[in-house]
């Protein structure tokens, strides 16, 4: 059962709700963060800078007494996170002081059109990127290819601290991969130029995100290194968010590392502003 904490300064509430997951080290989740993953939900109400930080460092001193009671020191296999508006300024030093660093971001791109269009930009056309590029949507045979560029990827992320290079994650990646292909079909493309593929791009309806235009998710993207800095990878987001809005999409999500020097911003370029920061405590006793 979660369990609930609360502190008060002054007319200041917090509150928040704990949780807490674990996985083994061959589950493909284990890929994405420690194995024994402690989750805070907070909230804290309008009012006087300081008292707000007070009160939400009371909550937190609470939770990590309660984490360093089922934790050992210096396990980085133990994780503790919390999640919270960007632009909520008067919370970081109350996390900063506490060991918390910022780790992903999740922006948001609202898109030109929310109206369905023709098959233009259709989810199985292949796209033209100019200079011998293209988009083209992936078919199960691609899966290995696939699941190559996400190994990169998360071995490139991993470096950033939010995932983990972990023994067998190709094979874990692999079967990802051909299960997104079995869950959306036609939301997942590879780059290409003149025949070589270079990356791909994975996108989703975001069924987590009630609104009216729908959003969509921009999973997970990878462009071969030398294939960088010719602007490719801008063309690749623009023909994405053609292929999205054609879906009738208002808007598009996406995560990114925080300490990650392009990606910041590579997407702010792109129109992505900040929604909430994940801040992470690992390991979650020191």
């Amino acid at each position: 059962m979660a369990e609930v904490l609360r502190a008060r300064r002054g007319a200041v509430p917090a509150e928040a709700t704990a949780g807490f997951s674990s996985f083994r080290a061959d589950e493909a989740e284990a890929l994405w963060g420690a194995l024994r993953r402690h989750t805070l939900e907070l909230s804290c109400g309008d009012g006087d800078r300081d008292a707000r930080r007070v009160a939400v460092g009371e909550v937190l001193d609470v939770w990590l007494d309660d984490v360093l009671a089922v934790e050992e020191p210096g396990d980085e296999e133990s994780s503790c996170t919390v999640r919270l508006p960007s632009d909520d300024t008067d919370l970081v030093l109350a996390l900063l002081t506490r060991g918390f660093a910022p780790v992903t971001i999740d922006a948001v791109r609202r898109l030109s059109s929310s109206g369905r269009s023709d098959a233009a930009h259709g989810l199985a056309a292949t796209h033209g990127l100019g200079d011998g590029a293209l988009l083209r949507a992936a078919s199960a045979s691609d899966a290995p290819a696939l699941a190559a560029f996400d190994a990169l990827l998360l071995s490139h992320e991993a470096d950033f601290g939010a995932v983990f290079r972990r023994q067998g994650a190709e094979q874990l990646l692999l079967a990802s991969m051909t299960d997104r292909l079995r869950s959306w079909p036609d939301w997942t493309w590879l780059i290409e130029q003149d025949g070589a593929a270079l990356g791909y791009v994975h996108a989703f309806p975001d069924s987590e995100t009630p609104g009216s235009p729908p959003r969509a998710y921009l999973d997970a993207m990878y462009l071969a290194p030398d294939a960088r800095g010719a602007g490719l990878g801008r063309r690749v987001v623009d023909a994405v968010h053609g292929i999205l809005t054609g879906e009738g999409a208002g808007s598009v999500r996406l995560d990114y590392s925080v300490a990650n020097p392009q990606s910041g911003p590579f997407w702010s370029r792109l129109g992505y502003r900040p929604v909430t920061t994940t801040w992470q405590r690992r390991p979650s006793v020191r």
